[in-house]
């Protein structure tokens, strides 16, 4: 049974690390703990009001903003982020043919694309 380790290199990057035969392999960086066992929270956008001193000196405080011409005002909400965020966990000898295997299906799906005939030059052979 692989085991998951988090580590913080030199340049206070967080690594996501696999443990598959005493030997650990780096998979990818990204915040994410295990907390309860069967499941992995992981970060995929943070925002803090104040600073946490990890690094970057200020708060993470992204903001959109917009100005409402019927109310005549700036309106500015936190950052909201859509989107889909895929999670594999397998042996470093059998991940890279996993990873591959469900790329295309999520990434590559046909496009169907459909036309009206031109009835002057459409022939029926």
């Amino acid at each position: 049974m692989p085991r998951v380790a988090f580590k913080i290199d030199s340049s206070d990057t967080l690594e996501y690390l696999v443990n598959d035969d005493d030997e650990f392999h780096e998979i990818e960086w990204m915040g994410a703990a295990s907390l309860v066992d069967g499941q992995v929270e992981m970060v995929v956008h943070r925002r803090l009001l104040a600073d946490d001193s990890n690094g970057v000196g200020e708060h993470l405080n992204e903001t959109e903003s917009l100005f409402d011409s019927v109310a005549k005002q700036q309106i500015t909400k936190g950052m909201v982020v859509h989107g889909n965020f895929f999670f594999n966990v397998k042996s470093a000898k059998d991940g890279m043919r996993s990873l591959r295997s469900k790329t295309e299906p999520q990434f590559f799906r046909p496009l169907t694309a459909y036309r009206k005939p031109n009835e002057v030059s459409a022939k029926v052979m």
